[in-house]
């Protein structure tokens, strides 16, 4: 209800407003109730309360209101006051469907009884009644079914022939026509009706062509006869049939609701207004402000829209005028969909549109955001001499990136429509629209239709900002050999003479500058666990080994041996069989638990490394499918792993309470302070979810849900949820001994007094992967990692398959060097979990500085050692070392894979 003052003009159809005051019958209740009620209304709403002892005492005017239609119980009451108490009672029925939404099924079934029963005694309830139920169904954004309540009403009307308040019935129409909720069918029969309902054909003219309007506004139907019931109203009101479709046009022009539109209404529409819009290009430019996604069934394709409008000669008559055309170009040009329909978007109809017309955009600014337009309609607009903001309001990235849409529908563009030449020629320009497109992204088999369409100015931008890359990569061996695989299927004379020799200064670059480069890095094996590495890895001949997570320690298996060790202890060690169908291990104390897959089956066992089996809970294991936690940790009561407790109370006992091993994902926590918590994993087809539950310690009994402090702060501070199945936070004094790191410059630290081997994994965030270390720093990667490691001033980030790398902006510049042994694999330390680093210690200070120093000269002695057949004792002498060390074996091997990939190309 909209109110103004008495002093105010009243607006077009209000009423008067009143304040009507009631009393209670009983004089002595003291009861007075003041109603704001429409003048129309106060016969209603006086019966209305007087069925609650209310009667009108007094009334005045006190301004002017506009309402909606009449509806019920008001209008029943007011023309059939004796109905008034069975209209009442229906009100409870219309509150009940309000509190029942979303449930449409089930109202709609309690009404259709309701008004089965109300047409054999008082059908003319049920029209109002009906619209009310529509009115409930719209605020709650059931469309359809309130154009099913509203079609009802008037059914019913027809049906029993009721008399129709033409007044109130065009009020109703205009009010569910704004909400675009009135059936074809009805708005043919309001159409048909129109010229009994008003005084005069002009008046049944505007209402109808209102309706029109609204319904269209609202995204209501356009049914098929539309454009033709209001020319024919028209034509009785005096209009031609290109003043209807003028008037119509100026109603709907900018609705978003045009873009569903039939075509079909399009083109009567357009052949209509064809004189006017001769005279008045603006008239088209409006109504073709959008293409229509009813085009075909498979939805918008604006290359074959186009056609279409050019065809009916609307794009001619646009052009007439400059600047409409102009303006209609920078409006259309942003529409969507552009994105591929089937096998891509043909926007040839438009580049040639846009071609013929060049002299109208010459020198022309196009107020549009290049990140929106279509990279062909831009380079065409820009060959044409358009002018543009270049830089534009949003960044593309990922699959939004105009680039990769042109690759997608490359197969349309040919050199005789399509030149990018102009839009590649213009650096500022075109720097504003790669985002992240990148070299890697142009599959081969496209660079000849690039090539073709004038595009080389393209592959001289991206090759010049992977050479940028690469001169910000941590591998340079690596980063060379990925540069040349990127820029392999493109044709050397596509690139401009600077951009050849750019490469050509990259790359002439000697192996011993790189090596040098390379070494500067860092490798794994500047530290050593001698126990580890001696022991039970060899340096003579190096077996087969397997590293499971045990901390603070690790569990290493051979072939015949299985071992757990700590810092330079191997705690126990036991015989080691069936090695191929291990799926993991678990220490507890001295003995250890290993889970075997079950040969032939998806399901495992479980035994005891003193030959003891150990039950399994089978039932939690998905299709064969197994992961150690993240994290273990001892505790007086066992092992504390993700989802439970590993016990080993007795070496010959085969029933020890509390042993069931159930699925062991997940993770375990612990602190400083002897609390701990681990994960209980939950599984279904589409998610997995963790809750965090505290455990004592003593008895591995749980204590309720709760969450490590230091992990819960972080999660708080960043706004980000953690991956609570990847993050760690693990104590340094364990059972009673200390493991604070050998070397003080291997991890970070919370506090001096307080370390905890701690860092949140985030979850994805915009395609890159955040972890926080306990310094609160946060580190970023494209891939997901585990952990981090800090090696001589340098921070490393862990993923799950052994790889380093060091914080970057992209996966290239991130790579860290892998290391290599002395028989060409890659190391075992990049397989030991990130965890059980804290027992390294640095192998020789000297000869890491060595390393982080080394010179070209340096490295050439290593590189010329290979030929001479003494490259060990070369790095040997240079580091101070034996030459058997793994260090300098290391070394060996960096220079070796150098020496192989620097050979002339």
């Amino acid at each position: 209800m909209t109110i103004r003052t008495l002093v105010e003009p009243p607006e077009p159809e209000s009423t008067t407003l009143h304040a009507v005051t009631f009393t209670n019958t009983d004089a002595g209740s003291g009861v007075v109730v003041v109603r704001l009620v429409p003048e129309t209304l106060i016969p209603a709403e006086e019966a209305t309360l007087q069925v609650l002892g209310l009667v009108p005492t007094r009334s005045r005017e006190v301004g002017h209101t506009t309402t909606r239609s009449v509806g019920f119980p008001a209008w029943v009451i007011s023309t059939h006051p004796a109905d008034t108490r069975q209209a009442l009672r229906l009100v409870s029925d219309l509150e009940w469907a309000r509190n029942t939404m979303p449930k449409v099924a089930k109202i709609e079934k309690k009404f259709a009884t309701i008004i089965a029963d109300l047409g054999d005694s008082v059908p003319h309830f049920v029209p109002t009644l009906m619209e009310e139920l529509a009115r409930i169904f719209a605020a709650g954004s059931k469309q359809a079914a309130a154009k099913r309540a509203f079609a009802k009403a008037r059914e019913f009307e027809r049906t029993y022939d009721l008399p129709v308040d033409s007044w109130r019935h065009r009020a109703a129409a205009a009010e569910f026509a704004a909400l675009g909720i009135i059936g074809a069918a009805d708005m043919t029969h309001e159409a048909r009706a129109a010229s009994s309902q008003c005084a005069n054909p002009q008046e049944a003219y505007k209402y109808f062509l209102s309706l029109c309007i609204n319904q269209i506004r609202a995204g209501g139907q356009v049914y098929t006869g539309m454009l033709r019931d209001v020319i024919r109203l028209g034509k009785a009101a005096g209009h031609s049939a290109a003043d209807s479709g003028v008037h119509l046009v100026e109603g709907i022009a900018g609705s978003p609701a045009l873009k569903t539109v039939p075509w079909q209404f399009y083109k009567e529409l357009a052949e209509h207004i064809r004189p006017a819009a001769t005279r008045k290009p603006e008239l088209y430019a409006r109504l073709f402000a959008h293409s229509t996604t009813q085009i075909n069934r498979y939805g918008s394709d604006p290359g074959e829209w186009f056609t279409m409008i050019s065809d009916l000669g609307v794009v001619d008559i646009i052009a007439s005028e400059q600047r409409v055309f102009v303006a209609w170009l920078a409006n259309i040009i942003c529409l969507e969909p552009y994105t591929p329909r089937r096998g891509g978007g043909d926007l040839t109809p438009i580049i040639r549109g846009i071609r013929d017309k060049a002299d109208l955009v010459h020198g022309q600014h196009i107020p549009a955001n290049i990140a929106k337009i279509p990279l062909e309609i831009l380079a065409t607009l820009t060959a044409a001499g358009a002018t543009w903001d270049k830089k534009p309001t949003q960044q593309p990235v990922g699959e939004a990136n105009q680039w990769r849409r042109v690759l997608q529908r490359l197969h349309h563009c040919h050199a005789s429509v399509l030149d990018l030449s102009d839009l590649c020629a213009d650096a500022e320009l075109l720097a504003a629209t790669l985002g992240d497109f990148s070299l890697a992204d142009i599959p081969h088999h496209a660079v000849p239709t690039l090539v073709a369409c004038g595009g080389t100015g393209l592959f001289d931008a991206l090759t010049q900002a992977a050479l940028d890359e690469l001169a910000r990569a941590n591998h340079p061996l690596i980063g060379r050999t990925n540069f040349r695989k990127l820029v392999g299927g493109i044709p050397p004379q596509t690139l401009s003479p600077t951009t050849r020799a750019a490469i050509t200064h990259h790359f002439d670059i000697s192996p011993a500058t790189i090596l040098a480069a390379n070494l500067h890095a860092g490798l794994l094996t500047e530290y050593t666990w001698p126990e580890l590495e001696n022991r039970w890895a060899g340096v003579d001949k190096r077996p087969d080994i397997t590293l499971w997570e045990s901390y603070p320690g690790v569990i290493v298996a051979t072939p015949d041996r299985i071992a757990y060790i700590e810092n330079d202890t191997t705690i126990s060690e036991h015989d080691h069989v069936d090695t191929n169908s291990d799926a993991g291990q678990i220490a507890v104390g001295e003995n250890i638990l290993t889970i075997r897959y079950v040969a032939g089956t998806i399901g495992f066992n479980a035994e005891w490394a003193t030959g003891v089996p150990q039950p399994l809970n089978l039932h939690q294991w998905r299709h064969g499918h197994y992961e150690l936690s993240t994290n273990t940790l001892p505790i007086p009561a066992g092992r504390l792993y993700g989802g439970g407790i590993a016990r080993h109370a007795d070496a010959t006992a085969t029933d020890v309470p509390g042993t069931e091993i159930t699925m062991p994902e997940g993770n375990a926590f612990g602190d400083n302070d002897g609390h701990t918590w681990h994960t209980v994993l939950r599984k279904d087809p589409w998610s997995e979810t963790y809750a965090i539950r505290q455990v004592n310690p003593e008895t591995g009994r749980e204590l309720g849900a709760s969450q490590p402090e230091a992990l819960r702060s972080l999660e708080r501070t960043t706004a980000t949820p953690i991956d609570w199945g990847r993050s760690t936070q693990l104590p340094t004094c364990i059972m009673g001994r200390d493991y604070r790191p050998h070397h003080p410059q291997l991890f970070f630290r919370q506090e001096p007094h307080d370390p905890l081997l701690l860092c949140a994994i985030l979850k994805p965030l915009d395609g890159t992967y955040p972890l926080i270390d306990a310094d609160g720093i946060p580190h970023t990667s494209p891939v997901g990692t585990v952990g981090y490691l800090h090696l001589h001033g340098v921070t490393y980030l862990y993923t799950e398959d052994g790889q380093l790398l060091r914080p970057g902006t992209s996966e290239l510049a991130m790579i860290a060097n892998p290391t290599y042994d002395k028989w060409g694999n890659r190391h075992f330390f990049h397989d030991l979990p990130w965890n059980a680093w804290r027992n390294l210690t640095i192998r020789s200070p000297k000869a890491s500085e060595v390393l982080r120093a080394i010179t070209k000269e340096q490295a050439q002695q290593l590189l010329d050692s290979l030929s001479a057949g003494n490259p060990h004792q070369v790095a040997a002498n240079l580091l101070g070392l034996d030459p058997d060390d793994d260090l300098c074996t290391s070394v060996v091997q960096a220079a070796r894979r150098v020496q192989e990939h620097c050979k002339p190309q």
